[in-house]
This record gives C-alpha cells, sequence and structure tokens, in this order.
C-alpha cells in the first residue's frame, strides 16, 4: 500500500486551486522540472472564483517567488509577464479598503522563501490552514487572510517583477514598429 495513502486506500486530492506540490517547486532552488514552466504555472492558478484562502496563498506564493523570477536565473520574458499578470489579475479581488490592523500586527514573513511559498501552498486548502494554526498558535490566521496586507505583497511583488522584466529584458517600444506597419498598409 502507498504510504501517502488514506484508510480508505485512496490518495488524497489536493483542494481545486492549490496549485502544485511545492517539493518539485522551482522556486526552492532545486526544481524537479523546468522552474520557467513552474513559475507560469503558479502564476496561472487563480481559479475564476477563489475562496480567501486561495487568494491569500496564490499572492503569499507569487510574492515568496518573485526573488528567483528577477534575479536572472529566468531567462524567458513571458515567465515573468504571467507573474505580473497574474498580480495583475488578483488586485482588483482585493478591494481598496484598509483595515485596522497596524502594520506589526500583520504576519511576518520568514526570511527564507521556500518558507513563505509553503505558507502560500499551505494557505491554499482548509486543511493546510489547519496546519498553519497548529505551528503559528500566536499569530492568528485571519491575518494571512487579510486583503490589506495581501494588497501590499501583491503590489511589493509587481513592482519587482515589472523592475526586472524591464531590467532584463528591455522595455519594449512598439512606436518604430507600428510605423513601419502603418507605411506597409498604406503603401
Amino acid at each position: 500500500m502507498d504510504l501517502r495513502a488514506g484508510a480508505d486506500g485512496r490518495i488524497p486530492r489536493l483542494a481545486a486551486g492549490a496549485g502544485s506540490r511545492p517539493e518539485r517547486s522551482g522556486k526552492n532552488g532545486y526544481p524537479y522540472g523546468d522552474p520557467g514552466e513552474e513559475l507560469s504555472f503558479q502564476a496561472g492558478s487563480l481559479p475564476r472564483h477563489p475562496t480567501q484562502g486561495v487568494l491569500a496563498g496564490y499572492v503569499v506564493t507569487l510574492h515568496a517567488s518573485q526573488w528567483y523570477a528577477t534575479c536572472g536565473l529566468i531567462t524567458e520574458r513571458d515567465v515573468l509577464d504571467d507573474m505580473i499578470a497574474g498580480l495583475e489579475t488578483v488586485l482588483p479581488l482585493l478591494g481598496g479598503a484598509p483595515c485596522a490592523r497596524t502594520a506589526a500586527e500583520h504576519p511576518g514573513l520568514d526570511s527564507d522563501p521556500s518558507g513563505n511559498a509553503m505558507t502560500g501552498y499551505l494557505l491554499r486548502s482548509p486543511g493546510g490552514r489547519a496546519e498553519l494554526r497548529s505551528w503559528h498558535a500566536d499569530a492568528p490566521l485571519e491575518r494571512w487572510l487579510c486583503h490589506d496586507y495581501l494588497r501590499g505583497l501583491a503590489h511589493e511583488a509587481l513592482g519587482n517583477l515589472r523592475y526586472a522584466r524591464d531590467s532584463l529584458f528591455g522595455i519594449r517600444n512598439d512606436r518604430l514598429l507600428d510605423a513601419v506597419l502603418r507605411l506597409r498598409l498604406h503603401s
């Protein structure tokens, strides 16, 4: 019998929107696959109508992943574009209302991005959130779900990803291309 199987012999499935397994993730510096593909997959894993936990996990995971995407290890512009598009998609879902907490009352991020990626992964499912509660009894889980806190993380990662994309791949300037196309279309 597979040791990962439940009592009924079936292997439990991840909740919808939970994403891929963190141990195969390129974010941890020892990927079991192409890290660019993994980061693009994570960026595209936000369901159409995410729960609060999935939304929080998505933002925390992309925030944790930004260092890998911005340090020059990723050589495909599309990966950064996918991560930027994902964060741009999530921002309207977080609204604009401030919360009553001070910055010190929001959760502190781990100094190790892989720890933050694991937190994001666990936030995406009820079982994962229960595990987080057992690890951090002193920090209420609701603080991880705070839209104001998540919006700050999303804006920070978005700014870093845009800067890295422009620095690594240059700023796209289509003005000359547009002029050439107009000439060809009208000749």
